[in-house]
């Protein structure tokens, strides 16, 4: 499957899957730290400022009850308004962090505590109000009863209701600090598992991407190392593939049937110069055979030439002696005739002999003239031509005188 790619489709591909990834890494993470700004934000914008509000309305109320406590000891007017002052700025503090965390009470839960909280600070405010009236009317012992059995009770249940909101306000504040926690363990875990797993696909990847890559270059390897070393016969693979490997394989093949060519090439030069070699041989050795079989000739011919002139020189000496011999030996007629008549065969046998000899001169004429003989050889001929001529020419004299006589 792998092998069908190319190098830079396997690279885009790899680059494109951690890319993704990592985008998918990166927006849980934002998301999952947007989560636990969100829960943080919500401790610090909401839970806290509650809780300190109802901490400053619970510490404002138990003041209030501290300085309602002095007018039962039996002040008089100056402190009296002193006393007063106080529980005025008691309860400044205590209604404005009240109408403050009311602004912040969100579910209806809260709402409905907030509103029992504010019933329960009218009744504590108006039990203590008259226990300012019954002291202000120097009616302590009234003052110390109303207090005892009105405020006390009423006091009690205001610090009830604040401690159902501090309750709820710190489950609260602890909710969104453990999803805040969780958040991030999720996010934690995830991102962690994320990079484990991002690492393990990349270097999978990586390792199927080089091991692929690796295994097409060693195969197109192979094969040009054996067409280096001068093996023709290993197929190249991978031909006809839109690939990198399946290029350098299409080159590849293009070097080799170059390579084929030219080893046919080679080898129909050498089988050429193998032929012409042989025909230089043979025509070598026919030239060889040639010049022997001239040189045969030659020397038969030149052989025979000096048979033929010894013979003819012999035979124009027999010829003088019978010239002489015919005139001064009529009586000798009959023996002479015989000679003559011996002497006529022996002079057609040479004749025969000669014209062999002029045939087979002829035909090394013939045969020097095809082998580009030498101008010596034609003069020699012409020499024994003229002689065979000559030996004619005395003998149809010799004839002749034979017949005259």
């Amino acid at each position: 499957m792998l092998s069908r790619l190319s190098i830079s489709a396997k690279l885009i591909a790899l680059v494109s899957v951690l890319l993704v990834s990592l985008a998918a890494l990166g927006t849980f993470s934002v998301t999952e730290m947007h989560t636990i700004n969100k829960s943080t934000q919500e401790i610090q914008t909401n839970w806290l400022p509650s809780i300190r509000l109802l901490g400053e309305m619970r510490t404002q109320a138990a003041r209030y009850r501290a300085v309602l406590r002095d007018y039962l000891t039996g002040p008089d007017e100056t402190v009296m308004i002193d006393i007063q002052k106080n529980l005025d700025a008691r309860a400044h503090d205590f209604i404005k962090a009240f109408e403050s965390y009311g602004k912040m009470a969100k579910s209806p839960e809260e709402q409905a505590m907030y509103k029992d909280l504010g019933n329960e600070w009218k009744n504590f405010k108006a039990g203590s109000d008259e226990v300012v009236a019954a002291a202000r009317k120097y009616d302590f012992a009234q003052a110390r009863e109303l207090n005892a059995t009105k405020v006390v009770k009423v006091g009690r249940a205001m610090d009830g209701a604040l401690s159902k909101i501090v309750a709820l306000n710190d489950k609260g504040a602890d909710d969104a600090g453990d999803r805040a926690a969780h958040d991030y363990n999720r996010a934690f875990v995830v991102v962690l598992g994320g990079l484990a797993f991002l690492i393990v696909i990349g270097a999978g990847a990586a390792f199927l991407i080089v091991r692929d890559v690796a295994k097409g270059i060693a195969s197109v390897v192979q094969p040009m190392q054996l067409l280096a070393q001068g093996d023709l016969s290993p197929e190249i693979p991978h031909q006809g593939a839109k690939t990198e490997i399946g290029k350098i394989s299409a080159t590849l093949q293009v070097f080799k049937d170059a390579l084929i060519a030219k080893k046919a090439a080679d080898i129909v030069s050498a089988n050429e110069a193998t032929a012409k070699m042989q025909r230089a041989e043979t025509v070598d050795g026919v030239t060889r055979k040639f010049e022997s079989m001239i040189g045969e000739l030659v020397a038969s011919l030149a052989s025979a030439s000096t048979e033929m002139e010894s013979s003819a020189g012999t035979l124009t000496k027999a010829a003088d002696v019978t010239q002489q011999l015919s005139t001064s030996a009529a009586n000798g007629s009959r023996t002479v005739s015989e000679s003559i008549q011996s002497t006529a065969a022996a002079t057609e046998e040479i004749t025969s002999s000669v014209a062999e000899i002029g045939r087979q001169v002829m035909e090394s004429s013939r045969v020097a003239q095809r082998g580009a003989a030498g101008r010596e050889d034609q003069l020699q001929h012409q020499r024994i031509v003229g002689r065979r001529r000559a030996y004619r020419r005395r003998r149809q004299v010799d004839h002749r005188d034979c017949r005259a006589d």
